[in-house]
């Protein structure tokens, strides 16, 4: 309510101390407000291409046990890496709330979902049915034989990997990294 007189008084003197009318000025500012948006909009855009750092992000779910940990800082985030993206992996990450909001809400954020598999663990088949009826493009990686997985997941394009050979695991999920989310 203060606002109201404050810019009445405002609205009725120009620059140069002179009075006019109301609704000249509020069509001019209007017309000023709107420039600044539109060049702020650019220089933003413009910002965005020019900031350092990768803003895309691959959302990883997968076993978490120590086993797999090269499996993610070799092959996967070096694979996401050189697609210009980075990895968000929720057991890594700090918040507070639901766990599993917070899972559903990093698949929504993410351009695409690198899956592992191994061992058919109960939450990433979970973590891949939201995303993929989110629509999100959903890469497969496995170091257990496929016929041990569940038989509606057998089937799906999945890179097979060996433990200890995650190096041959990175160049072969950034052909299909690029291939998904181009």
């Amino acid at each position: 309510m203060f606002l109201k007189p404050l810019f009445a008084v405002v609205a009725s003197v120009d620059v140069n101390g002179s009075v006019i009318e109301g609704g000249t000025l509020m069509r001019s500012l209007r017309k000023t407000r709107g420039a600044k948006r539109t060049n702020d909009h650019k220089q933003s855009k413009t910002r965005n291409r020019l900031s350092s750092g990768p803003k895309r992000k691959i959302f990883v779910v997968m076993p978490f046990s120590p086993e797999y940990e090269d499996v993610y800082h070799v092959a996967i985030a070096g694979a996401a890496e050189a697609i210009g993206a980075v990895c968000d992996r929720v057991d890594l990450a700090e918040f507070n709330g639901d766990i599993v909001k917070e899972i559903r809400s990093r698949i929504r954020m993410s351009i695409a979902v690198i899956a592992d598999l191994s061992e058919a663990k109960p939450n990433v088949l979970y973590e891949i049915g939201f995303a993929q009826a989110l629509g999100r493009p959903t890469v497969h990686i496995c170091s257990t034989p496929l016929s041990e997985l569940p038989f509606d997941v057998r089937n799906w394009n999945t890179l097979e990997y060996a433990k200890g050979q995650t190096h041959k695991l990175r160049d072969n999920l950034v052909k299909r990294l690029e291939a998904v989310t181009s």
